[in-house]
């Protein structure tokens, strides 16, 4: 059966061709590129003081208090960050609360604390910052 297969005959093919490209000169000595600045990313509440920011109306806690906390944790320094191995785990506590994984933005980094603190006030976890 399979010898009544015909063999099939080979055909021809052409061959791509190229069409080249004019020719162009280019001064390499005058082109002049683009002055680009760098980008510099800031965190969104530079230029903010601190005590503005930890005793913002957003927040309802006591100014007194949380300035204490964010000092015993930081000692104001919103790219403080400690390492603490449990476990054979290491865990990164950052910014001016020490929040675990937290941002260096001091804005963000107080909301998160917040966060903390008002689960701590409802009861659904321990104070975040039993040491201060």
């Amino acid at each position: 059966m399979l010898d009544d297969l015909a063999t099939p005959t080979p055909t021809s093919t052409s061959t791509p061709t190229s069409t080249p490209l004019p020719a162009t000169s280019v001064d390499t000595a005058t082109i002049t590129l683009p002055q680009i600045e760098p980008t510099i990313v800031r965190p969104r509440s530079e230029g903010i003081s601190l005590q503005a920011i930890v005793c913002a109306p957003e927040f309802s806690w006591d100014c007194g208090w949380a300035l204490a906390v964010v000092w015993c944790e930081s000692t104001n320094n919103p790219n403080a960050q400690a390492v603490e191995v449990i476990g054979g785990v290491t865990y990164y506590f950052n910014g001016l609360w020490q929040v675990l994984g937290g941002s260096f933005d001091p804005l963000e980094n107080t909301r998160q604390a917040y966060g903390q603190w008002l689960e701590w006030q409802a009861g659904a976890r321990q104070n975040p910052w039993p040491g201060c």
